[in-house]
C-alpha cells in the first residue's frame, strides 16, 4: 500500500493518522505484532508507542499525534511490521514532505 502523508513542518504536533491493513481484500490481523516507520534516519515504533495498534484483530493502527522533528525535506518512508516468529513485511510506503 502506499500512502503520502501531508506536508508538515518540523517542530509542529502532527495530528495522528488512523490506517487499517487489508491484505487482498481481508483485514490482516496484527495480534502480537510490532510496527517500526523508517522516516530518513529517524525510527517511529510501536514498541515506544509512537504507533499504537487500536484492534489488533481488525489490522487497525494509528501513527499518533506527536512533535515531528525532523529536518526539512522530502522523505520516503516505509513502517515495517514484525509478526510472532519474527516475520517482517513492509506493507506501507510512501513520501513525507518536512519543511521548516
Amino acid at each position: 500500500m502506499t500512502y503520502n502523508f501531508p506536508t508538515h513542518v518540523s517542530g509542529d504536533t502532527f495530528l495522528g493518522v488512523d490506517f487499517q491493513l487489508v491484505i487482498n481484500g481481508v483485514e490482516k490481523s496484527l495480534s502480537g505484532a510490532k510496527i517500526i516507520m523508517r522516516v530518513g534516519v529517524k525510527e517511529f515504533s510501536s514498541g515506544r508507542g509512537e504507533i499504537a495498534i487500536i484492534n489488533e484483530a481488525q489490522g487497525r493502527f494509528r501513527f499518533i499525534e506527536q512533535v515531528i522533528n525532523l529536518r526539512p525535506m522530502t522523505y520516503r518512508y516505509k513502517m515495517v511490521f514484525i509478526f510472532p516468529g519474527g516475520r517482517r513485511k513492509s506493507y506501507l510506503t510512501g513520501i513525507w514532505t518536512i519543511t521548516d
